[in-house]
């Protein structure tokens, strides 16, 4: 059966010195302005004309109606304050419907997965190399590593019971990530088009879609091309959305440094950020690092802690991270995610 991909559409060349990352939710919508009331509470206004790339979560171009009031943007703009126009964004309208499943596992293959739910038995169809399943820390699993009984939260397409994105270890009556929210994924390009990313990963193969609002560039934020992303890269995908053919959508596409290559080759115990997703404090476990470095998906660092296990992430805006943790020189990471 045909399922789940990820989408990433465009690369756009724009001097990050001159722009800005917004994300919100739209407060009111007049003419080409739109009004955004961002996720640090400030209010920010922006335009867009015929040259702004805006699409929706199954990753389709379109204009922007008075439709889109009350749901979320993320995108890039030509000015770090009010003004300025929009260079790409995804409006999260139109999305792919979904549910959860939430219970213990029964079995689980290649092809189906089967919960027990409270209601009783519920399969869910896993779609090859689109379906994500993730850990409490946001690391890729196998379908191997479904084993009998273990908890588990799967977000599934209501049309076809097809897996989107799932948590072990968790129910969903304890809290999972919305589906709009994102998911990092680390890996080497086998192969890259206008509208589709093939990367192999740690389990596998994963397929994503690209859109005329990807974002893709270096960690420096330099934007790149798609010649660029050649067969053997080290890339690190964010995806937010599927699109109509269910598959997950690449909003954010980094060519990795060599240093960043290096940290994925040592393979130290993960290091684990608990609660995960989280709001105010975080935990980091596992064993005793020296330093933990925190920073966004575009490389920038937002804290660097010494001889410490513990964060207070109350002041971040709600995202995905990237945590470092170093030990005697050897370097694992992982991904946090902050919801308020």
């Amino acid at each position: 059966m045909s399922g789940p991909k990820r989408i990433a559409d465009m690369i756009i060349v724009y001097d990050p010195c001159n722009t800005n990352y917004i994300s919100g939710v739209i407060e009111s919508l007049s003419g080409n302005t739109i009004v955004i009331k961002t996720d640090r509470g400030d209010m920010r206004s922006t335009e867009f004309n015929a040259s702004s790339s805006i699409v929706n979560c199954r990753g389709e171009v379109f204009t922007p109606t008075s439709d889109v009031i009350g749901a979320r943007i993320d995108g890039m703009t030509t000015d770090v304050g009010n003004g300025g126009f929009i260079l790409n964004a995804t409006i999260y309208s139109n999305c792919v419907e979904y549910d959860y499943v939430s219970g213990t596992i029964s079995k689980a293959s290649d092809s189906l997965i089967t919960v027990m739910t409270s209601g009783g038995s519920k399969d869910v169809y896993v779609y090859e190399n689109g379906s994500m399943i993730v850990n409490e820390a946001g690391q890729l699993i196998d379908i191997s590593e479904l084993t009998f009984g273990r908890k588990i939260c799967l977000v599934v397409d209501k049309t076809y019971s097809v897996l989107l994105q799932g948590i072990v270890d968790i129910t969903c009556e304890n809290g999972v990530r919305d589906n709009s929210e994102g998911l990092m994924v680390l890996g080497t390009i086998q192969e890259v088009s206008n509208n589709e990313l093939k990367v192999v990963t740690s389990n596998g193969i994963m397929q994503f879609a690209l859109t005329k609002a990807t974002q893709m560039m270096d960690e420096s934020r330099n934007a790149v091309q798609p010649a660029v992303m050649s067969p053997g890269s080290e890339v690190r995908v964010m995806t937010k959305g599927h699109n109509a053919e269910l598959k997950p959508i690449a909003s954010t596409v980094v060519l990795m440094s060599a240093l960043s290559i290096n940290e994925q080759e040592i393979p130290p115990a993960h290091v684990i950020v608990y609660p995960n997703p989280a709001s105010s404090l975080v935990t980091f476990g596992a064993m005793d690092y020296d330093t933990i470095t925190i920073s966004t998906m575009l490389g920038q660092t937002i804290a660097q802690l010494n001889n410490t296990h513990t964060f207070d992430a109350s002041s971040l805006t709600p995202g995905t991270y990237i945590v470092r943790a170093t030990k005697a020189g050897n370097t694992s990471a992982t991904m946090m995610q902050i919801t308020r």
